[in-house]
This record gives C-alpha cells, sequence and structure tokens, in this order.
C-alpha cells in the first residue's frame, strides 16, 4: 500500500513561495522565475513547480504558460497548460489537463503552481514557465526554465504478515525489511504504527531520515525507560523491540518507509513511500492459559545443513509453572523435555545423539530447541511440538493436563548439489625476478556471498577479500600490500584480480585462488557454503642469471705515460644497473675508482687524477675508462 499526501510539500516548496511574496514589486524590468532545478522525483508520485513574474507595469493579473523540452527533441517545445487559453495544451497533454491531473494553481496575480498528480516516463525533460506581456512594451526576461527527472519508484518495504498470540509482559520484536536501488543519493525514513482502530493510528517510535529517533507521544516514557527500541541490523532490517507488552499495544502493527532527496536548495524532499502489510498482535491479560508454537528454520534446507526445530511456550507466570515439551516428527517422539527440565532423546536418534548430531537445549523458560546437525534426505517430512502443563502432586510425581500440539511443519530436505566453479589465467607464468604478476579468479555458479583468499604453494596467505569486502593481509606480506605492489580488486561478482609488482625470488610457486560461498542464517550469523579453488604454477627467473660483463682493453702491454683504453661490456634485461670499477696494484687492497650508479650519479674514488669515464649507449651496456 502507498501513501502520499498531495497537501505535504517540502522545505524548498515553502522557501521559495516565501520568496514570492516577498518580492519587490517595484521593478521596472520584468523577471520570470521558477523553481530551481534540477529536480528528481518518483514516477507515479506528484510533483509541484511553483513560477513567479515580477516587474511588470501594470497591477493586472499575469498568465502563466508552461511547455516541456523532451530530452529526446531538446529543440522541439511543447505546450503543457496555460492560465490563458484552454487550447494551448498540445494532444500529449490534452487528456491530463482535462482530467485535472495537470493543472495549475494560482497563489496570487504574480505567482502561481504547476501540479501533475502522477508523473510518467516522459515527464522528464526541461520545463520553461513563459508569462504574455501585458505592458506597453517588452522589456526584461518573459521566461524562465528548471530541469526535472523522473526515477524509478524503488522503494520496497515488507512485514510478514501474522497473527501474534502475546501476554502481558511478554516482549515482541517485529522485523520490517527495507530496501531500494535509487541511483541519486538518498535517505530513508522508517516508522512503525499500531492501528487501534480503523480511526486511531498511533505512531510508536520513526528513525528520520536524519537518523535520529523519534518515538511518538503516546510510548515517549517507554522509551525513555527502555522498554522501546528500533535498531538497524545490516543493510536492510529496521528490527522494532517491545521489552513488556500492554494490553494498550494490542492492534496491527506495521512499518511505513520514506525515501527523501535533497533539492538544490539543501532541503529534504519525500518522493516515495511505502507501507507494509500489518502483524495482528493480541495481548492477554495475566492468566492460567497458554499457547505454544513451532518454528524451524524450514528452507530451502539441504544435505549436510543443520536443522533447529524450536518450540516456545506462550504463557503467564512461566517460572512458577511446568510444562513438557515433546518434539515429534510424522507422529513419532524425536526427543522431549521432563516438567523439571530433564532431556529425553527418542529410540530413533540415540546413536545419532552419541555422535554428536542431536541436541536438545532449554534456552529459557520459554524456548526449548531441537538441533540435527548434517541432515540428510531422510530427515524430510512433518514435524510438530506438543506441549502439556503438568501439576505437581505428591513427592516428586506430576499430572498432565490436557495438552496442546503445534501445527505441522513440512519440510522436504534437498540433495546437496554445488555449482561453484573457480578458474584461475595470468598474464604470464614465466616471468624475470622484477616483473609484474596478474592473475585473473573466475567464479561461476555462486549463489550467496563470496569470500576469495589468494595462497601461494598451499601455506602462505598473501591476502583475504572476506565476505563482507575486508582485506585481511596474510603476515608475510603485509609490508608488500600497504607500499602497493600487492594488491586485489573484485572488478564484478564473479570476477577477482591479484597484481604483483615489483616481483621476487620467492614469488615462484604455485598460486591458488581459494573461493568460499557464505550465506546468512536466521540469526544473522555467517554460514560457509561451499568452498573451491584452483592453482597456477608460476617461475620466477633470478635477475642475476641473466647478466654478464666483460671487460676489454686494445691494449694489455704500455709504457709510462701511454694511455690505456678499458671497455666493460655488460649483457642482461633492460633494467636499472650498478656498475663499479676497481683498482688493485700488487700488495695493495683493491680500491674503488668509479660508481656508476643505478639512477645515474656517478661517484669517484681517490683515484681520479688520470681517469677518464665515458658512457656509450649502443645495443647493449658499455662504459668505457680512460
Amino acid at each position: 500500500m502507498v501513501r502520499f499526501s498531495m497537501n505535504h510539500q517540502s522545505a524548498s516548496l515553502l522557501r521559495f513561495l516565501t520568496f514570492l511574496l516577498l518580492w519587490d514589486y517595484s521593478a521596472s524590468q520584468r523577471t520570470v522565475q521558477i523553481q530551481q532545478g534540477r529536480l528528481y522525483r518518483a514516477k507515479g508520485y506528484p510533483v509541484t513547480i511553483a513560477c513567479n513574474v515580477s516587474g511588470h507595469a501594470t497591477n493586472a493579473e499575469q498568465d502563466f504558460e508552461f511547455s516541456i523540452f523532451s530530452p529526446d527533441n531538446p529543440q522541439q517545445q511543447i505546450n503543457i497548460i496555460s492560465t490563458k487559453n484552454t487550447n494551448f495544451a498540445y494532444a500529449k497533454y490534452g487528456g491530463r489537463v482535462r482530467q485535472k491531473d495537470i493543472f495549475i494553481e494560482r497563489r496570487s496575480r504574480d505567482s502561481v503552481l504547476l501540479h501533475i498528480r502522477k508523473l510518467v516516463d516522459g515527464d522528464s525533460g526541461e520545463y520553461e514557465c513563459h508569462t504574455p506581456n501585458t505592458d506597453s512594451k517588452y522589456f526584461g526576461t518573459y521566461n524562465d526554465k528548471m530541469n526535472l527527472t523522473v526515477i524509478e519508484d524503488t522503494l520496497d518495504a515488507t512485514l510478514g504478515k501474522e497473527t501474534l498470540n502475546k501476554f502481558e509482559g511478554d516482549p515482541l520484536q517485529l522485523k520490517c525489511e527495507v530496501s531500494k536501488q535509487t541511483l541519486q543519493h538518498t535517505h530513508i525514513s522508517v516508522t512503525w504504527y499500531l492501528n487501534k482502530t480503523e480511526d486511531l493510528r498511533l505512531p510508536i517510535i520513526s528513525l528520520m531520515k536524519d537518523f535520529v529517533l523519534n518515538p511518538g507521544s503516546e510510548y515517549r516514557v517507554r522509551y525513555e525507560a527502555g522498554h522501546i527500541r528500533l535498531d538497524k541490523i545490516g543493510e536492510t532490517t529496521y528490527r522494532l523491540s517491545i521489552s513488556q507488552l500492554q494490553q494498550s499495544d494490542q492492534g496491527q502493527i506495521y512499518c511505513e518507509a520514506g525515501e527523501w532527496i535533497q533539492d538544490p536548495d539543501r532541503s529534504w524532499y519525500q518522493t516515495t513511500s511505502k507501507t507494509t502489510a500489518a502483524t495482528t498482535v493480541n495481548v492477554q491479560s495475566v492468566g492460567k492459559d497458554f499457547n505454544t508454537q513451532i518454528v524451524t528454520n524450514q528452507g530451502p534446507l539441504k544435505e549436510g545443513d543443520t536443522l533447529e526445530i524450536r518450540c516456545t511456550v506462550e504463557a503467564q507466570n512461566i517460572p512458577d509453572r511446568y510444562f513438557s515439551v515433546v518434539w515429534l516428527r510424522n507422529n513419532e517422539e524425536m526427543a522431549s523435555f521432563g516438567p523439571t527440565g530433564v532431556p529425553d532423546i527418542g529410540d530413533n536418534y540415540r546413536a545419532r545423539e552419541s555422535n554428536r548430531q542431536v541436541k536438545v537445549i532449554k534456552k529459557s523458560n520459554s524456548d526449548y530447541l531441537f538441533i540435527v546437525y548434517h541432515v540428510s534426505k531422510e530427515d524430510s517430512g512433518s514435524y510438530q511440538c506438543r506441549v502439556t502443563e503438568m501439576e505437581k502432586g505428591s513427592g516428586e510425581n506430576f499430572i498432565g493436563k490436557t495438552p496442546k500440539s503445534t501445527l505441522e511443519v513440512m519440510l522436504d530436505i534437498r540433495p546437496l548439489l554445488s555449482n561453484l566453479s573457480v578458474v584461475v589465467s595470468s598474464n604470464t607464468v614465466d616471468i624475470t625476478e622484477g616483473d609484474s604478476l596478474h592473475f585473473d579468479c573466475k567464479v561461476t555458479g555462486s549463489q550467496g556471498h563470496l569470500s576469495v583468499t589468494w595462497r601461494l604453494s598451499q601455506s602462505h596467505d598473501i591476502i583475504t577479500l572476506n565476505q563482507i569486502g575486508v582485506l585481511e593481509p596474510g603476515n608475510s606480506y603485509r609490508e608488500r600490500i600497504r607500499s602497493g605492489d600487492i594488491r586485489v580488486n573484485r572488478v564484478s561478482r564473479e570476477l577477482f584480480t591479484l597484481d604483483i609488482t615489483n616481483s621476487l625470488a620467492s614469488d615462484q610457486g604455485t598460486y591458488m585462488c581459494v573461493v568460499t560461498e557464505w550465506t546468512v542464517e536466521a540469526n544473522d550469523k555467517w554460514k560457509q557454503e561451499e568452498n573451491k579453488f584452483h592453482e597456477l604454477a608460476v617461475t620466477v627467473t633470478l635477475l642475476g642469471s641473466l647478466l654478464t660483463a666483460e671487460l676489454k682493453s686494445r691494449t694489455i702491454n704500455v709504457r709510462d705515460n701511454d694511455s690505456v683504453i678499458l671497455q666493460c661490456k655488460v649483457k642482461g634485461p633492460k633494467v636499472p644497473l650498478s656498475i663499479t670499477w676497481t683498482f688493485m696494484s700488487k700488495g695493495s687492497q683493491t680500491e674503488n675508482i668509479v660508481v656508476i650508479h643505478y639512477d645515474g650519479k656517478i661517484t669517484w674514488g681517490k683515484k681520479t687524477g688520470n681517469f677518464k669515464l665515458i658512457l656509450l649507449t649502443l645495443e647493449n651496456t658499455k662504459v668505457t675508462l680512460i
């Protein structure tokens, strides 16, 4: 159900109308001003556009004409509506004008409002407001323009429609799922309401568009006491919590979501709203009656999953009363809890209990839990809870009253089918030390959330991108990740990449892309579903093994004062190099003559007087020393 009031106007429109009322009409130059754009409004909802004229010489009531220039044909003017000419509208808008879906509201002799009750896709475009001249001559501007974009209504709000029977003092929790797919930046507001009668709707608590909580007047005291809460859980869930129900809480509870966008004047405007179905809450006064419910994580379940069957007893003064709880499958007893809290496992499940595949838990005085781990196809069937209130007799004996059974819940355990597939590819698998590596990890067949771990040689985790998008560096790679030499990216839902620059000799080995599929359980905890990997071997050739240096001279025997030319020829990959010339006379230590650093700097040693350096840039690196 969608609710929207034509009387509701944004703060931007109110400010604009105030500006119109304060306009100085004594100006002599005609000026037309339309509401500031660009405005974004949702399809199926209304829009109101204000227009004002000032500076005209007469006191005559001014006429207004509205036209549109469509994005598909921005040169063609299409007439919409006029205060002067009833036949002004083109055929595209004529029917809507006659049906009053489009109309002009006059605010004064100089200002009007254009109303469109229900926007359609074709209403996007540039709107022009024009005022025909009423003076003896033309002077000023007679039109003004603004842009309006009609966007899709993507807001969705859902709440399960059910009937809950509660007692005074019981807690209540309801979850409203609200989502949107709007491309523009928008805010969400959520309000929980209680309908006591058709004519009485009470706001319980609201999360406003500015993220402020605002309790309804009837609930303010209980909110301040901490008995009323509204919590946002995850991206889309808004949970209402009432810790102690009162009989005044009886009625239909639902939530209403609104989507808000900020207009150019910085004010917020509600573009859409959605109202959920209602959950009927019956609140009984304190009494001796009780109710029971069964809740299961009924699906879809597949082989290997965990089955949880929760039996809930709803009654007053539970701590002072005794109940026996029995779980049934196809009318056969699986397990039970006696009135004193002692569990008992049925004959057909004792073997599985000894293997720790079955467990019964009393979570509280109201909640009893039966858990089956690693279910199989044979666990399909009809499940039911039966609760009996027990009255304490003489000694340790208990006398049972009339039992109550829940409705049957049918469960169908599906066979395990895995469609997850992982393939790793790379730009090259044979590189030289210092080169870059790029890996693509392509994932198909996934249904849930994905986490990806890049691993080298099975034992060294390089980096993990977990299922919520958080990076977790491996211990041995933190510095290289921090410096940017190692980067990961999620290019799309199914493509993950790993880039390594400035590769090291230790980067040689088998690279693995390990993909894990996750789902979220009913308790908002992550559950691992599938795990697949693919690997690729990479060879890194050491840079030193590719370098050779050759020292040559045309003259070996020389006399005093003769010149000698020594030439060093280096072969290898085109990478920055450092070259050092050294000299060692008989019986002395080696001395550096000159060092040519990798960045081009030259450092001379102590023996520099008789030496000259010549750098030759040929096919191979040559350095000549004279």
